[in-house]
């Protein structure tokens, strides 16, 4: 919530500009932190809000935005954490009920019937099961660069403006 509250306070002082949203791969964490953003805003501007589909909607650009059940479940926390304290009005039923509703995974798929469909991260290569994400999944520690991936080299940038 302070990361949440500190971009916000930032944008407010802001007219217009764009942020920047990295995690290891861009996809698992960003994903997270994106979407929370995205439900803030339909919180704000009075709308209702529908976790599934803007995650749904997102991933139209970014196809593996919030990559585990772990992380959906965040966005959930999230969402509930800043309704409380933002002082929104309780809810008529647990936010519970509906959280792993639309997550199900189907173990019975047959991969000779469609091959394009994943059901199981693990076997599909799933990016935040992936060599160099397991080990930094939510470490604070900048994750070192792999000398077989020249792709993991990053750097943290900051703009002025």
């Amino acid at each position: 919530m302070k990361l949440i509250r500190a971009v916000k306070s930032s944008t407010n002082k802001m007219n217009e500009f764009s942020i920047l949203v990295h995690c290891l791969s861009g996809a698992g964490r960003t994903g997270v932190f994106c979407t929370a953003m995205e439900c803030i805003a339909q919180i704000a501007e009075g709308d209702s809000v529908d976790i599934f589909q803007t995650v749904k909607i997102l991933r139209a650009d970014r196809m593996q935005f919030v990559q585990t059940e772990e992380e959906y479940a965040f966005v959930y926390d999230v969402i509930r954490e800043y309704l409380h304290t933002e002082n929104y009005e309780q809810l008529p039923y647990p936010i519970e009920d509906h959280t792993y509703g639309n997550v199900e995974i189907d173990y019975t798929h047959d991969p000779e019937e469609n091959p394009y469909e994943v059901t199981d991260p693990q076997e599909a290569g799933a990016t935040a099961l992936m060599y160099g994400n397991v080990e930094t999944e939510r470490s604070q520690d900048r994750p070192k660069p792999e000398p077989q991936q020249p792709y993991s080299v990053y750097e943290n940038v900051t703009f002025d403006s």
